[in-house]
């Protein structure tokens, strides 16, 4: 496992990657760092990684995945009491708007409480294999 300052900055640079479109190398980058901030016990980092998977699914067009990890995100934030930061909201405030205006209110409803179900391990194990589905 990478040292804690690697995982962060390799976390950056997943988040450079996927804003200017390489989904690919940031899915890459981020399967390397979900994993390492669960091992170092960072839950917060884990649910802004989670969220990261989905705005990848959401630009992927995987709209209910994109629901589900959104939903699981916010259910392990709640759980940990570890809300995201100021930084992180604009960005995450945008693609939810966007995930349930494409969705429908419906069926967003449904996919964003079933990734609610997921516990940490599994919301990561699902992020996971979204990310093998290109």
């Amino acid at each position: 496992m990478a040292p804690f300052n690697v995982t962060l900055v390799l976390s950056d640079l997943a988040h450079l990657e996927r804003r200017q479109g390489n989904h690919a190398r940031a899915l890459e980058l981020y399967r390397e760092t979900i994993v390492a901030f669960q091992k170092a016990g960072q839950r917060g980092a884990v649910a802004h990684q989670l969220e990261c998977f989905a705005f990848i699914a959401e630009a992927q067009e995987q709209l209910s995945r994109a629901a589900q990890l959104l939903g699981a995100a916010e259910a392990l934030r709640e759980n940990t009491r570890l809300p995201m930061t100021p930084y992180e909201r604009p960005e995450y405030e945008q693609h939810l708007t966007a995930v349930r205006e494409q969705m429908g209110e419906a069926a967003f409803a449904a996919a964003w409480a079933e990734g609610r179900t997921l516990t940490m391990e599994q919301a990561i194990e699902f992020a996971l294999e979204v990310a093998t589905d290109g």
